[in-house]
């Protein structure tokens, strides 16, 4: 299966980081075209904006509340033969805390709720929870560890209405002088396919070592 993916990506902030409070407002275009074997893909072209627009609140000297409202919309350009559109949309709803560098400890924390809906109504809706976690913390300036989780939803490739996505990772990267350095890293997760029989358990790790042979190489 081959296709071509383009996005398009613009965000604009209305404050700074001093500021009490401040808006961010985004937008993401993304465009899915597949190549070849077009008796399976031809009704998996699609289109897909995404709106998103987040509140943060000053509420400590390196610590913002957030409201963010995300709106997201997918156009198939055909129709599956004798089944319904795949053309939805999907609203969500995060509340959350974002802290800045301190002595240690950075990171974000959103929950909520997300709500999707067909506009062929014999496709059933869903909704559900909704969470995104990202926390670093640096014991010490050259060893940093990064814990993530997250839960989200994006359209199908193949069997289902959709995929709602559970992913978790813990990734590890220490300096050990000043030429080298290892990074470790395990990712695992679970994609369910709404209104299908498939559901996939899946792994990653990863172990890398790099060495500074020169201050260039």
């Amino acid at each position: 299966i081959e296709y071509t993916y383009g996005n398009l990506g613009l965000q604009y902030t209305l404050g700074n980081l001093e500021s009490r409070g401040r808006l961010e407002l985004a937008y993401d275009y993304d465009e899915f075209r597949y190549q070849n074997c077009r008796a399976f893909t031809r009704d998996r072209d699609r289109d897909v904006d995404t709106y998103r627009g987040t509140f943060f609140y000053r509420v400590a000297s390196r610590t913002d509340a957030l409201v963010e409202l995300r709106y997201m919309e997918a156009d198939f350009l055909s129709s599956p033969v004798n089944r319904p559109s795949f053309n939805s949309e999907e609203t969500t709803y995060l509340v959350g805390l974002r802290w800045d560098p301190t002595a240690k400890t950075y990171g974000t924390v959103k929950l909520g709720f997300y709500d999707r809906e067909f506009d062929n109504g014999e496709r059933p809706g869903a909704d559900g929870f909704r969470w995104e976690v990202d926390v670093v913390w640096q014991p010490r300036s050259y060893s940093t560890l990064r814990v993530g989780t997250r839960q989200a939803s994006f359209e199908t490739n193949g069997e289902g209405s959709f995929v709602e996505s559970r992913v978790n990772k813990v990734a590890w990267d220490h300096a050990w002088s000043g030429r080298d350095r290892t990074a470790l890293s395990l990712e695992w997760g679970n994609d369910n396919f709404a209104d299908a029989p498939r559901d996939d358990d899946w792994s990653l790790a990863e172990a890398r070592y790099t060495r500074s042979l020169r201050r260039w190489l």
